[in-house]
């Protein structure tokens, strides 16, 4: 271990910092823990439902009926067991306004479907108006949920979509207000002036069903660094579910030890994701080394995917 190293505790691990980079430093004053965003980088893609559920700031109800009408007459599970009909849940947390909220379908695959992810990039924006988001649990017909090389805030990679003929993967649709949808996309750095790293397309010709409306046009995000692929092979997200797989899952720490070698890192898994989260510039810097892992993504009948063309050039970009 290097001189100078120090330990703080995370759950159920050490995770070793170095000296000088004290979170009050380099995290906090960006309204985080140096050590839970390491803690976030190693468990992505964080927990979820196991089924379709009602996000009402931070609390987590249950669907149980489904209806077309998910703020009205659809019902949801109370804490106790009970169940209700969501408009007069809603009603009764003063919120009666959003019973006929116009919602936008987004699908999520990586991290935006976990209630713990929802609360995070909704209170870090500083988001006005209460957060009342339906999550429908489906399925995406014909594709993956892949890696991709890019290191984010949290020091490691996130995910993205991918053709995979025969693969049934699980995924769900957040149903977002207008300004919540708004929220979403800075927190996908998904402006297409900013060189992104997302884009939110549309999945003209894909096959998908979810719990409640089917929608006529659904939108997903879609990185524009495309699959990580190492020595050409791609690599599932463990957690996420799939039938028909045909490609290796790796979890997160399992697919930064894959690519540590290919950017000249010769420490742990950890200390790498710690050092790209107290350090924007050395993630800026890698993340330009591994655009040699990456592709221009290519998905037939997908809209908007020349936005991510700005997203090659220039130096490497701290997302």
């Amino acid at each position: 271990m290097p001189n100078g190293f120090r330990s703080c505790l995370l759950p159920f691990l050490f995770l070793t910092l170095p000296a000088g980079a004290a979170d009050g430093d380099v995290c906090v004053r960006h309204g985080h823990r140096c050590a839970d965003l390491v803690y976030r980088g190693l468990t992505y893609p964080y927990e979820r439902q196991p089924s379709s559920y009602l996000y009402i700031n931070g609390g987590v109800y249950p669907y149980v009926d489904v209806t077309d009408d998910l703020l009205g007459a659809s019902t949801v599970q109370l804490p106790d067991e009970s169940v209700m009909e969501v408009a007069g849940l809603l009603q009764s947390l003063g919120l009666e306004d959003k019973v006929d909220a116009q919602l936008v379908p987004v699908i999520g695959y990586g991290s935006n479907p976990a209630p713990s992810q929802i609360a995070r990039k909704f209170s870090a924006r500083a988001y006005q108006g209460d957060v009342v988001v339906p999550v429908m649990k489906g399925v995406l017909y014909g594709f993956d949920v892949v890696w991709t090389p890019a290191f984010v805030t949290y020091g490691s990679m996130p995910a993205t979509v991918a053709p995979s003929p025969g693969t049934d993967v699980d995924v769900w649709i957040t149903w977002l207000e207008k300004g919540a949808e708004q929220t979403m996309d800075e927190t996908e750095h998904s402006n297409p002036e900013e060189r992104p790293l997302y884009v939110q397309a549309t999945l003209d010709d894909a096959r998908y069903s979810f719990d409640g409306p089917d929608p006529d046009q659904i939108g997903i995000y879609v990185s524009c660094f495309g699959p990580l692929a190492v020595d050409g092979e791609t690599f599932a997200v463990s957690e996420v579910p799939a039938r028909g797989r045909t490609i290796r899952t790796l979890t997160s720490p399992q697919a930064i030890a894959k690519v540590a070698p290919r950017i000249g890192w010769r420490g742990s898994v950890i200390d790498l994701i710690y050092s790209n989260v107290v350090d924007a510039s050395a993630r800026a810097e890698r993340n330009a080394r591994l655009r040699a892992l990456g592709s221009v993504p290519v998905i037939p009948g997908a809209s908007n995917l020349d936005a991510c063309q700005s997203s090659w050039e220039g130096p490497g970009k701290a997302y």
